[in-house]
């Protein structure tokens, strides 16, 4: 998936995460939407002290999609599965840039938007594999 990248850059900040960092835990509020610079992240839920990973997400995706729109607390843990670079942007941030440049607004919701699409397919996909 091809991503202008330097639509977001500017309008979000950097954060770096060692190996095995939590980034979100479960009942998190946040309205952040992170992008993967370098690295990679695990997502995870833990029942009973069992924990199951349901998604790695590697450079150049991004996650948190669901909580950052609907504003409901996170239902998933992540953490850094080695030293990773993440882009992280706030809702008041996309909030300003929709309403000063519609244009750009457009092009990252866009971008997430496929995204979220390309999660859904490998999904689909997995299901189908026997």
């Amino acid at each position: 998936m091809e991503f202008a990248y330097d639509t977001l850059e500017p309008l979000g900040q950097r954060a770096v995460y060692a190996k095995g960092e939590k980034i979100l835990v479960r009942g998190d509020r946040e309205r952040c939407l992170y992008y993967v610079e370098q690295g990679g992240v695990e997502v995870a839920f833990g029942e009973n002290g069992t924990t199951i990973a349901v998604a790695y997400i590697g450079p150049g995706e991004f996650f948190g999609e669901t909580g950052f729109f609907d504003g409901v607390s996170r239902v998933r843990d992540v953490r850094a599965t080695e030293r990773t670079v993440l882009r992280l942007v706030d809702w008041h941030t996309m909030e300003a840039l929709r309403r000063c440049d519609p244009h750009r607004y457009s092009a990252v919701i866009t971008d997430v938007a496929r995204s979220v699409c390309a999660k859904f397919r490998r999904v689909l996909e997995g299901a189908r594999t026997p």
